[in-house]
């Protein structure tokens, strides 16, 4: 399996005040819960981007308040 890198200015990182590891970890999880809400990928994907269990992925998804499964 390939790698995405995206770059972003550092200022970003500064801004959250988060370690580099939780950035990168909630980053993972935003744009997998964007994609998923788009029908872009499945639950299963998402919760792969974020290194869970799909039925993990979706509960912490509805913690979020998101919805937990996407529009057909």
């Amino acid at each position: 399996m390939g790698v995405i890198r995206i770059d972003l200015p550092e200022w970003v990182l500064l801004a959250t005040g988060q370690p580099e590891e939780e950035f990168v970890e909630e980053a993972k999880l935003f744009l997998a819960l964007m994609l998923f809400e788009r029908g872009r990928i499945s639950s299963g994907m998402a919760a792969e981007i974020c290194g869970m269990g799909r039925v993990e992925f979706l509960l912490m998804a509805g913690t979020l308040g998101r919805p937990c499964s996407r529009p057909r």
